[in-house]
């Protein structure tokens, strides 16, 4: 006898990658071609999401598994007959998870309150990274059974079926607040001849002239947040300190390098008898310019006076919750030259937030997503089970597309 076959078909999916965002409705029919009399049984359509992380740190093996949330809805109950049948079925994607039963670490970087924001779709693996192993994953599925009917309402499915579908959140703003901190600064105390009098002498051998000095400090400030895909406005100010300084003239400080590097960081908690959590970075060269020869005022911009591009991180966006998060930091190296000594320091910020590079309109349309978002879709098995792999698998390079003007 042929095996039953049992089918999920979309009907409001966006191409045929099954890409969907918050509140969005999903529908479609479960298809199920039975081929024996079956005297009772259920059949159940659910919607789910879970995060999933595997690491290994001092020798020990974490895991850890989370529910973001679990719709279901019963299409039927009773008889089959040997025959041919369709259910329809509706749901609406969520925003924020629906309370997970578990006790996660409860510290920074992780979310554990009910109803936070859901993470994007994704598969991370540290091997791509050249890091101890690591994977961790994000999947929604809809699954689809048919089981036996039980007073416990415990099911072993006798036929089921599943279809991953591709969450991408949607940021609420088309441009986020210009909310400006300091990234950091630095003073910087330039001592040469070169800033004193020309020609000036000793008076004497028992009284030299003080080598005179200019005191100066390098600020560099950039946003609390930023979009995938959008600017990266960063201010460089240089600010003289007449006070304490002693030359004869303010001198010109002039920038004759500049490196903007964006830090993304996995974090994964998971559990073996105790729980843990492990850190897994990599940094991406948004840009590097040498050999400038720029003089400096009081406040310039940086991304207009080094045409920084816009901000493309193949790491997608920043996320949190009781299992995984995403985070950025960016850092910015600058030297700079006073009378011909040159000076360095290196800034970082604190955690600086990535934004979804699209708006809940390009996403229902449906027209706007990037070729390079497909890469490694596929590789999520049906049964959302985590996979590893290179760095195509990542599936949250949400930044990087055409409709973007970013390939």
């Amino acid at each position: 006898m042929a095996a039953s076959v049992m089918t999920i078909e979309l009907s409001s999916s966006p191409g045929p990658h099954h890409i969907i965002t918050s509140d969005q409705t999903i529908s479609g029919k479960v298809t199920f071609s039975n081929k024996q009399d079956r005297p009772t049984g259920i059949v159940t359509i659910s919607l789910v999401g879970r995060s999933e992380t595997s690491f290994k740190k001092g020798g020990t093996i974490y895991y850890g598994k989370a529910t973001l949330f679990h719709l279901s809805k019963t299409l039927h109950d009773g008889l089959l007959r040997q025959n041919q049948y369709e259910w329809p079925f509706e749901f609406t994607f969520p925003r924020v998870t629906d309370g997970e039963k578990k006790k996660w670490l409860d510290i920074p970087p992780y979310q554990v309150t009910e109803g936070h924001q859901l993470p994007p779709s994704m598969v991370f693996d540290s091997k791509d990274l050249e890091r101890d192993s690591g994977v961790g994953s994000v999947v929604y599925m809809l699954e689809s059974g048919f089981s036996k009917s039980s007073k416990s309402s415990v099911f072993s499915p006798l036929e089921s079926t599943s279809l991953a579908l591709y969450y991408i959140p949607y940021r609420k703003f088309e441009t986020p607040a210009p909310k400006i901190a300091l990234l950091g600064k630095e003073a910087f105390t330039c001592t040469s001849k070169l800033l004193g009098p020309a020609g000036e002498k000793p008076k004497s051998f028992f009284k030299r002239i003080k080598t005179p000095c200019s005191v100066f400090e390098v600020a560099i400030t950039a946003p609390h947040a930023v979009y995938n895909g959008g600017p990266l406005p960063i201010t460089l100010s240089l600010t003289h300190d007449l006070q304490n300084s002693t030359a004869t003239e303010v001198p010109t400080v002039k920038l004759t390098s500049c490196t903007v590097i964006l830090i993304n960081t996995m974090h994964a908690t998971g559990k073996a008898v105790f729980e843990d959590d492990g850190k897994f970075s990599t940094a991406e060269l948004l840009i590097e310019k040498k050999d400038l020869d720029i003089p400096l005022s009081e406040s310039q911009s940086l991304s207009d006076l080094l045409s920084l591009p816009s901000i493309r991180t193949k790491y997608g966006m920043s996320f949190a919750t009781y299992n995984l998060a995403r985070t950025f930091k960016l850092m910015v190296k600058v030297t700079v030259e006073c009378v011909g000594k040159i000076f360095w320091t290196e800034l970082r910020s604190r955690n600086i937030t990535v934004l979804s590079p699209f708006t809940k309109d390009l996403l229902e349309k449906g027209g706007g997503i990037p070729p390079s978002l497909i890469l490694g879709m596929n590789n999520i098995s049906e049964g959302g089970d985590i996979v590893t792999g290179g760095v195509s698998l990542l599936l949250n390079v949400l930044g990087i597309g055409a409709s973007l003007n970013l390939i």
